[in-house]
């Protein structure tokens, strides 16, 4: 076993047991099992590894906190987006007895997943087209984008929920931007957070052009929603699919919104040259993002890419 187990209880008293699972690229993932409602929230990845993580945490959770608890005990699967290393594990909770839910905007990308990657891709062109992104550049950045799917295994998800609905012991919170339909689930005094909020990094937001829900914009409402949650006493820990727990909610918010700021003054330091010559700051995204981001590793080119192109969209179109 890899990692340790981390037991975190609600305000009423409610068990969470946090299984930490090894993904592709050295990403960590999170995934939590709740014995008391027979609920798991997020599944890992595909990979192998991931898959003998999550089971070994298992074991511990029977042999360390003495629940007696196993995968074909669950009875409800809780995805929090679409995204591989959060679906992959689905598997090992293949039982007749096992409900799996995700948001309706995100089931597209299960049921259809090529058929979703063929128009991603088309969106994808077109905004390569927008940020002035060389010819050359593009195969580079188009297989970083295939290398996040299509996959090779179909999944099954039996209930599509939306924002607000109740499933059991939880509530449906509308976050999108990181997909189309990413959600949070409140428990009691915990929000399962996904990938909206993590504890040292920012999500990576897909551009507007993709789809109605994503955006700026749209991540930054998700984010004012469990800001005024935590304001009001209603969340008082998160829990993150990847990274760690986050116990004090306000002032991992308050180093985002700093983090958010600091990348957007960066942008606007190559920006206002242009906006002082009635140039169109927007066909020079790409450019900016290298001038932001000049010596990324190789993989994160799309990431530093993407993220750099989603807040000029914001800005400028």
């Amino acid at each position: 076993m890899s990692f340790p187990v981390e037991k975190v209880v609600t305000g009423s008293g409610i068990d969470i047991y946090v299984i930490r699972c090894q993904m592709y690229r050295s990403m960590v993932g999170r995934v939590h099992v709740i014995p008391s409602l027979a609920t798991v929230i997020d599944t890992g990845s595909e990979d192998a590894t991931s898959h003998q993580d999550i089971l070994d945490g298992f074991d511990v959770i029977n042999t360390h906190y003495g629940v007696h608890f196993r995968p074909s005990d669950v009875r409800r699967v809780m995805l929090t987006h679409s995204h591989l290393d959060h679906i992959g594990g689905l598997p090992l909770f293949d039982n007749p007895s096992v409900e799996r839910y995700i948001h309706k905007l995100d089931y597209q990308m299960i049921a259809q997943n090529k058929d979703y990657f063929a128009s991603a891709l088309e969106y994808l062109q077109t905004f390569f087209d927008l940020c002035g992104v060389p010819e050359e550049a593009r195969p580079h950045l188009r297989q970083c984008f295939l290398d996040l799917g299509p996959r090779t295994v179909d999944y099954e998800v039996d209930h599509l929920f939306d924002n607000g609905d109740k499933i059991s012991d939880f509530t449906v919170i509308p976050t999108p931007g990181h997909t189309k339909g990413h959600s949070c689930f409140l428990l009691d005094d915990v929000l399962f957070a996904g990938d909206h909020v993590l504890s040292h990094t920012l999500p990576p937001i897909w551009p507007l052009l993709f789809g109605e829900t994503l955006g700026y914009a749209n991540y930054c409402k998700g984010t004012i929603l469990i800001r005024k949650m935590v304001e009001e006493g209603i969340v008082k820990t998160l829990l993150p699919s990847h990274e760690q727990t986050i116990t004090d909610p306000i002032a991992r918010l308050d180093s985002m919104e700093v983090s958010q700021n600091r990348r957007f003054t960066k942008i606007h330091k190559h920006t206002k040259p242009l906006i002082k010559q009635g140039i169109d700051p927007m066909p020079y995204a790409f450019q900016i993002s290298q001038k932001v981001y000049p010596t990324p590793p190789e993989y994160f080119t799309f990431f530093t890419f993407l993220d750099i192109g989603i807040r000029m969209e914001y800005e400028f179109l």
